[in-house]
């Protein structure tokens, strides 16, 4: 079942411009003031893959200021130097959101990407909004993001917008073209990304409970056995990371199963270390 209502709908960005083949934070912010445009019940923008990184929050909202629709008196944003929530007039007037009493219906809010979990502002209850999807993205991070917008229950709801390059990621996951992506083939691959760091995030932190145990056996043995010098034990007391720099770069990232790695991993360090011993 799809956890996601579903008024969310999937959107791939409409260019591809910019370095590295993804659009200038300008050319972004022009292509959202041209979708808040055409579609009157967008008031927010969800940045929570980090698109907009070369221009300030205030700088932001300066420009979505002189480019959004006339429909909008104001932009809301925060602020990057007191995090205080702002707004930016059509007369580049700045206000704290507090002390403003303009209708909701006329202001338009952007958050950054630091701003996409834990805030709560008011929005038109038949809103909708811009959320990024960005590389490796989680599905913690993608809900967080999401439920910016509290009614996605009942009549608001959200676009999802990536690059050409995620689109396709969550389309070879699904196992499906790009033009069948729904919600769910989302859900599927936020999913999948996380699984995938959850068992890279296991694998470290068992290879090093498994060294501990070894090194606390190889003290306990020797106190036992006075007679086994401390030179072949030593190896268990040095940190060797078995993924050498050129492992982890040298080469062109492979799907990998944590618990194979750790196993050859493993088996090295206890053929050195014994090897040591016996040879004492």
């Amino acid at each position: 079942n799809d956890t996601m209502p579903e008024s969310v709908v999937p959107k791939r960005l409409p260019s591809q411009h910019g370095t590295n083949g993804t659009p200038s934070a300008v050319n972004f912010l022009d292509q959202v003031c041209e979708y808040v445009e055409n579609n009157k019940d967008c008031y927010i923008l969800i940045d929570s893959a980090a698109i907009i990184t070369e221009m300030s929050n205030v700088d932001v909202s300066k420009y979505l200021m002189g480019k959004i629709d006339q429909r909008f008196d104001g932009v809301v944003y925060f602020s990057d130097k007191s995090n205080q929530i702002m707004i930016i007039l059509r007369n580049e007037e700045h206000l704290q959101l507090s002390g403003c009493h303009i209708d909701t219906k006329k202001l338009f809010v952007y958050l950054d990407e630091v701003h996409t979990r834990g805030t709560d502002l008011k929005l038109p209850l038949t809103a909708r909004g811009i959320v990024t999807l960005g590389k490796n993205m989680n599905k913690d991070k993608l809900m967080q993001a999401v439920m910016r917008l509290r009614d996605l229950d009942y009549k608001q709801s959200v676009v999802l917008w990536g690059f050409k390059e995620i689109s396709a990621e969550i389309a070879m996951i699904n196992g499906i073209r790009l033009d069948e992506i729904s919600s769910k083939h989302v859900i599927t691959w936020v999913t999948y990304n996380t699984i995938r760091k959850n068992e890279n995030d296991l694998y470290l932190v068992m290879k090093e409970k498994l060294k501990y145990v070894i090194k606390s056996r190889a003290f306990e043995y020797q106190k036992k056995m006075n007679q086994i010098f401390m030179n072949p034990l030593s190896i268990a007391y040095v940190n060797q990371s078995s993924d050498s720099v050129q492992k982890l770069y040298g080469t062109t990232p492979q799907e990998r199963n944590p618990i194979d790695i750790l196993n050859q991993n493993m088996g090295a360090y206890l053929r050195t270390f014994y090897g040591r011993l016996k040879s004492e």
